[in-house]
């Protein structure tokens, strides 16, 4: 091992035949004036990195937890976009630590699994995105153990110090932390409150959890699927006899519905496994396979005491499901069944929006293409009033005084009608008596 100048600092390097410790690639400059500074770019060895996931909802010192195993020179949190959930890759100095990591067994921080990346092409894509990239901005307040620079920042280089212990600045793109290791031991025991639980059995995992052994990822990949680490997860995590085993279901060559429910049965699942399940098999083209399953979850729910108000994803998706097989009959010709799957459809989404249809005037209106409304189609309603108050009090008892009135106005002219009508008749009657009077005194006059 030899030391190289690094700015103020000095580099450890590792010669190339040391096969457990990450390769350090050396390039010096043209300058001869700084020859003394030579830029290093760090290749990790990918049979020094793990993938810890934490997923119940409770953040621990990482770093704290698995530095027993070995040196940790850098920690990259992974943001899994979904809440509750925090992964980070940790990367040993040297092989050996990988292992006592896996078989580490701390009662005090329950809910930690741990994979090997190293055999797994997904995982490797996930390190390299999340290394070349960097997370979320918003892990920096959500995950107390995660320090993320600028992106502006670029991976640092372990610098050695006159102690001979590395130390890492807290600007590189990983975890880094100079604090001394009895420090992270300390806040871990603060932190952590559950034991750590590993990986099955390698004689479980080949009998349980169906995974294909890829190549060690030494080699290029492919650029395009590292803008989107996020992929739809197919794994089930289940817990059988006191032993957490992970049920792969798009590397398993069974898929039989029926043995997935027996599974998710006899394991007393929680609602993720079974929409996992679920989702998959609509997923790969089986939506009847994916009906059977949210049945048999439905049924398993209900006995539990769910009521249909924490139900609405499980309908959704099998209104889906239902679409997806209307689909298909209407493409097929079969126009019966066709229509019985679209009145599934119907079924189920009225279960999560209800039966009722909405009232009209709460209909917006899709007459005009403008965003603005017009002044005759917004509602009037009286400026400062403020129904709280006193004032709007007064307000909204006069404008329901005189709504009264105008309702009753009709019917007031109505009765008015009705009662100067015989009187006006019998002014004429009256009238036209006289007038006749008048004239028979008239032609008695006349004659005398």
């Amino acid at each position: 091992m030899f030391t190289v100048g690094h700015g103020r600092s000095k580099v450890p390097c590792v010669s190339s035949d040391t096969a457990t410790a990450p390769l350090y690639h050396q390039t010096t400059t043209a300058n001869p004036a700084r020859r003394q500074e030579q830029v290093m770019r760090y290749t990790p060895d990918l049979h020094c990195v793990l993938k810890v996931e934490n997923n119940c909802n409770k953040p621990f010192n990482i770093r704290g937890i698995f530095s027993s195993a070995g040196e940790i020179p850098q920690l990259y949190p992974y943001d899994t976009g979904i809440p509750g959930q925090f992964h980070y890759f940790v990367e040993y100095r040297h092989r050996g630590s990988v292992d006592q990591a896996r078989q580490l067994k701390l009662g005090s921080s329950a809910g930690l699994i741990v994979y090997p990346i190293h055999s797994d092409q997904r995982l490797i894509k996930q390190f390299r995105s999340c290394k070349a990239y960097g997370p979320s901005p918003h892990l920096a307040t959500k995950v107390e153990a995660a320090i993320w620079p600028t992106p502006a920042d670029r991976p640092a280089l372990p610098t050695h110090s006159s102690g001979g212990r590395g130390n890492f600045p807290a600007s590189s793109s990983g975890f880094a932390s100079s604090t001394p290791d009895y420090e992270s031991s300390a806040k871990d025991s603060r932190d952590s409150a559950k034991r750590l639980t590993t990986n099955a059995s390698k004689e479980a995992a080949s009998n349980t959890a169906h995974i294909t052994t890829t190549s060690d990822g030494s080699g290029n990949i492919d650029t395009a699927d590292i803008f989107n680490p996020l992929t739809l997860d197919s794994r089930l995590l289940i817990t059988i006899q006191g032993q957490e085993i992970i049920y792969d279901l798009a590397k398993s060559a069974e898929q039989d519905p029926k043995i997935i429910i027996e599974l998710l049965r006899l394991s007393l699942s929680e609602r993720g496994n079974w929409m996992i399940a679920g989702a998959h098999f609509r997923r790969i083209g089986q939506p009847r396979a994916a009906i059977d399953i949210m049945y048999a979850m439905l049924e398993v729910m209900v006995k539990n005491g769910f009521v249909e108000a924490k139900l609405k994803p499980v309908f959704l998706l099998l209104s889906g499901c239902e679409l997806d097989m209307a689909i298909s009959a209407r493409n097929a010709g079969d126009l019966t069944a066709s229509e019985q799957h679209y009145a599934n459809v119907q079924m189920w989404l009225q279960k999560v929006y209800g039966t009722t249809a909405p009232v009209p005037g709460s209909i917006p209106s899709v007459g005009s293409s403008s965003p603005v409304q017009s002044k005759q189609a917004q509602p009037s309603q009286p400026r400062e009033t403020d129904y709280g108050s006193p004032r709007g009090t007064v307000v909204e008892r006069i404008s329901g005084s005189k709504r009264k009135l105008e309702e009753a106005m009709p019917m007031e002219r109505n009765v008015r009608r009705r009662n100067t009508g015989p009187t006006r008749a019998m002014k004429r009657f009256k009238e036209k008596r006289r007038y006749s009077n008048n004239n028979k005194e008239n032609r008695r006059f006349n004659r005398t």
